[in-house]
């Protein structure tokens, strides 16, 4: 929210990206936010995601998110997802994100 009251905010990035195989690509990157002139105005990401495409049109991407961030509070690491605990003893399972893309097709009219 501090862009809002210091008008801008620097981010700076950087990503790998590749095919594995021809179904299977993957991205790693990272992220850099600042908002000069904000108090606790720090921010850092960094992803690393798997891709596995079925089709032009169908894709499932997964993989995880470590930020940081500074708040009003002090500094904060969260990594991303968070476990899930379930079942007798509720042990944690790391679940990764899963994100599920599909692309239609427009029709036009004539």
């Amino acid at each position: 929210m501090a862009v809002y009251y210091e008008g801008y905010q620097l981010n700076f990035g950087l990503a790998l990206e590749g095919p594995l195989t021809k179904r299977w690509a993957y991205s790693v990157g990272t992220n850099v936010f600042a908002i000069p002139g904000a108090e606790d105005s720090f921010a850092f990401e960094l992803g690393s995601w798997l891709t596995w495409s079925k089709s032009d049109r169908f894709r499932i991407v997964f993989g995880y998110l470590l930020t940081y961030a500074t708040y009003p509070y002090g500094p904060q690491w969260q990594l991303m997802p968070y476990p899930l605990a379930f079942g007798p003893g509720w042990q944690r399972l790391p679940v990764p994100i899963i994100d599920l893309q599909w692309a239609g097709r427009r029709k036009t009219r004539r």
